[in-house]
């Protein structure tokens, strides 16, 4: 336990910490003196205490040794949005403050600030960045996390999503170069990621079965190519593949005679090696799709696009869930199928077809299946 020694008019209390160095306070008051005192040994006994020193460490600092020790862990694509968050936004804001200093209302007004300049998206991985980077730091460097139940802005969906209709979808495929027809069925169908897409191999497809592996993804950092497992278990999935899909990608392979090692990329750079995005975009993308007619649509709207026609097939929400590789089949369906105008008619007519079958069936029995009330026999 602690103690209090009176020091001329005042009261200094004293006791060892976790790491059995000796902390002092001094108070005008005794009662202020044993009231620390007393929160400083809860603290210890929760294993809630820090080192009040730890606390004048600045977030430049913390930052620094978090990017450098505690973050070696993510993937490099995570790292590098973490690095650009820290460097464009947090440190300028935060750089020169202590940790100790930086409290639920600092980091509340930083995200009122950012709401002025960024969508709600943006705001909301900027500040996924500083929770991380707090969250590191306790209970070493702070106490609790500040940011924790700060309000963030709230998600604003898409207003007028792109969807592409199955023979919109044919027409885009049509577009392509030969070579690449079936990347649009394999992503307009199968709701595959971009970094899916492009990591695909041969072997990943399995024609006996009807069958697609996804396991990895690529990526590209600051110019550099990097493999790696897929992030989520939600995202190592194997997917039924439709037959116009199979029929595609098996045309896909006597067009390329050099994909027949089953370890070689499914699609690949017309030169060879993976697919970049923004050659892809502009060499190949983009004169497709004006070729189609359908400018403005992105490869981003092709996984819209596969969602939207899966839920205008019927297909239940967690094969839904199981093509996009969510974690939750609501955020599959809020995000992406949400919006497709023919789901709600289908729905409509599937509902009234319930309501036909039921007339029609009481017309075979001759009854109105309506319950006569007293009174209204003959």
């Amino acid at each position: 336990m602690g103690h209090i020694v009176k020091r001329g008019a005042k009261w200094q209390a004293a006791y060892r910490g976790p790491d059995r160095r000796e902390r002092t306070k001094t108070f005008a008051r005794k009662v202020d003196a044993q009231a620390w005192l007393l929160e400083m040994e809860t603290q210890k006994a929760k294993g809630t205490w820090h080192d009040p020193a730890a606390g004048r460490v600045t977030f430049n600092q913390w930052a620094d040794h978090y990017e450098a020790e505690l973050s070696l862990h993510k993937r490099g694509t995570t790292r590098a949005r973490d690095a650009s968050v820290l460097k464009c936004h947090l440190r300028p804001a935060l750089g020169r403050m202590p940790m100790a200093a930086i409290t639920r209302s600092s980091a509340q007004s930083l995200v009122r600030k950012l709401e002025q300049t960024h969508a709600p998206k943006g705001v909301r991985t900027i500040f996924g960045v500083l929770h991380a980077v707090m969250e590191a730091a306790v209970p070493e460097v702070i106490p609790v996390n500040p940011c924790r139940g700060v309000k963030l802005p709230a998600l604003k969906r898409e207003r007028n999503p792109r969807y592409l209709s199955v023979a919109e979808l044919e027409r885009l495929a049509d577009a392509m170069p030969p070579e690449y027809r079936a990347l649009v069925f394999v992503a307009g169908i199968m709701a595959l990621r971009w970094s899916e897409l492009i990591a695909l191999r041969v072997a990943d497809v399995d024609f006996l079965r009807r069958a697609m592996r996804v396991v990895e993804t690529t990526s590209e950092v600051e110019g550099n190519l990097t493999t790696e497992d897929v992030k989520t278990q939600a995202g190592r999935r194997v997917l039924p593949i439709p037959p116009i899909v199979i029929d595609a990608l098996a045309t896909h392979l006597t067009l390329r005679p050099g994909l027949a090692d089953i370890d070689e990329l499914l699609f690949t750079a017309p030169g060879g090696g993976s697919l970049r995005r923004g050659n892809f975009r502009q060499r190949i993308w983009l004169p497709a799709v004006a070729r189609a007619g359908l400018d403005g649509f992105t490869l981003r709207h092709l996984r819209h696009s596969a969602a939207g026609l899966l839920a205008q097939a019927g297909v239940h929400p967690k094969l839904i869930q199981l093509y996009l590789g969510h974690e939750s089949s609501r955020i599959s369906m809020d995000i992406y199928a949400g919006f497709h105008s023919a789901v709600p008619e289908e729905a409509a007519r599937s509902v009234q077809a319930l309501f036909d079958q039921s007339g029609s069936a009481d017309a075979r029995d001759g009854t109105t299946g309506r319950e006569e009330g007293p009174g209204r026999r003959g």
